[in-house]
């Protein structure tokens, strides 16, 4: 499980190298600048709606409208599912690459829906084909071990606090922290 630590003096975050948290926002519960080399960068977000939310046709032609793509067919869309887990559970990950509509940069954005307990949880990685490309296997292992508990009150409704412990590293994933201050390099496993 990904775990953000809350920032106490002399305590590190639990990160994936490049992955910075920052203020949720408006309906954000979660959110990570990933910084890659040459100034590359992508935007990790985590927002909860409540009910359908649109569903999944209609958001997977709104990101694919974002990278300059034509709108797809819900057969297309279907087929563009790959399967992954969130928090345990089976969700769909929807991986499209484009260009940047007002900057004509190559874009890729990685996103996800999961219904559950009445509310549309929205994953989405946007930015840098290149970079997004790179960290998708720790987009998908933040997926796999998100904690929805730590971010949402009981009423299930957002939460205004910031993104506190709502994850923590995978089962054997070194700490970053750790591994730069002992002089070694960080993995993504």
């Amino acid at each position: 499980v990904y775990r953000v630590a809350k920032e106490q003096p002399g305590k590190k975050t639990n990160l994936p190298e490049g992955w910075t948290a920052t203020p949720p926002g408006q309906m954000r519960v979660a959110s990570f600048a990933v910084q890659g080399d040459g100034g590359k960068r992508a935007d990790v977000s985590v927002i909860p709606l409540p009910g359908a939310a649109g569903g999944v046709f209609a958001n997977v032609n709104r990101w694919r409208g974002q990278v300059g793509l034509p709108p797809a067919s819900e057969d297309e869309v279907k087929k563009m599912a790959e399967p992954v887990q969130i928090s345990g559970q089976p969700a769909q990950l929807y991986d499209i690459a484009g260009k940047n509509s007002s900057s004509g940069e190559s874009e890729r954005i990685l996103a996800s829906i999961q219904e559950r307990d009445g509310m549309a949880w929205f994953f989405k990685m946007t930015g840098d084909a290149g970079l997004v490309a790179k960290e998708k296997p720790t987009f998908i292992a933040f997926l796999k071990t998100f904690d929805a508990s730590a971010v949402t009150p009981a009423s299930g409704m957002p939460s205004s606090r910031p993104p506190g412990d709502m994850g923590a590293l995978p089962p054997g994933h070194p700490d970053i922290s750790t591994s730069l201050a002992a002089g070694g390099e960080p993995s993504h496993e």
